[in-house]
């Protein structure tokens, strides 16, 4: 297997192209389960629906766009949509304070009610 290492990808037209720099998809229904991921150290579970995504390599800037998605379950068949929405700062709120170069922190929930709660399925990308 070969490594290919660059600083900057760039399409024909001299554009630069932009990646994920880290992905994970978990499950945090009973006991918290990583189901896969990349440039992902660990997943935290700070309290109900919140969750801290521990980079393996940190990050250049925190100025990164994490996007996802979640599936709420009622055991094991689908019960409602969840919301990953940003909550660095760790007091349940939805106010985006802080990303670090090195970990984001989400909620999960409903977005409709407000009401926080650990999902079955949760995915978020990293891109920068």
């Amino acid at each position: 297997m070969s490594t290919v290492k660059v600083d900057t990808i760039q399409n024909s037209a001299g554009v630069e192209v932009f990646t994920t720099k880290a992905w994970v998809n978990f499950d945090a229904r009973t006991t918290l389960s990583v189901t896969d991921s990349g440039n992902v150290s660990s997943v935290t579970d700070n309290s109900t629906g919140n969750f801290s995504i521990n980079f393996s390599n940190a990050l250049s800037t925190a100025g990164y766009s994490p996007n996802g998605f979640g599936v709420g379950y009622s055991s094991t068949s689908l019960a409602k949509h969840a919301t990953i929405t940003l909550d660095p700062s760790g007091t349940n709120t939805t106010i985006a304070k802080t990303k670090t170069t090195s970990a984001v922190r989400i909620l999960t929930g409903n977005s409709a009610n407000g009401v926080v709660y650990d999902a079955g399925e949760n995915s978020l990308a990293v891109v920068a």
